[in-house]
């Protein structure tokens, strides 16, 4: 996989991966809402030892995923993670 070039590093680059909305949604929640797989195989794999925190709802990725019945996402996350958190009320 190539690096992206951008001012501030990697560690940049981590930082906006991770940034919430209001709702507590980070861009794989929203991967996983909109069934955007390419999008969800891609943050996965570019930040594979993360926690993602559930969102406000107190649903993580793979929670809305298995919720939503969309098991491409689950798969994805499951398979391509090394810390996925089934976390969900």
């Amino acid at each position: 996989m190539r690096e992206l070039e951008v001012e501030g590093g990697i560690e940049a680059c981590e930082e906006l991966l991770r940034i919430t909305n209001n709702d507590g949604y980070m861009g794989l929640h929203e991967a996983v809402r909109h069934e955007h797989h390419n999008i969800v195989k891609l943050l996965v794999r570019e930040d594979v030892d993360f926690y993602y925190p559930p969102n406000n709802a107190g649903k993580t990725p793979l929670y809305l995923a298995v919720e939503e019945g969309d098991e491409d996402s689950a798969s994805l996350i499951m398979n391509n993670s090394n810390s996925s958190s089934y976390a969900g009320p």
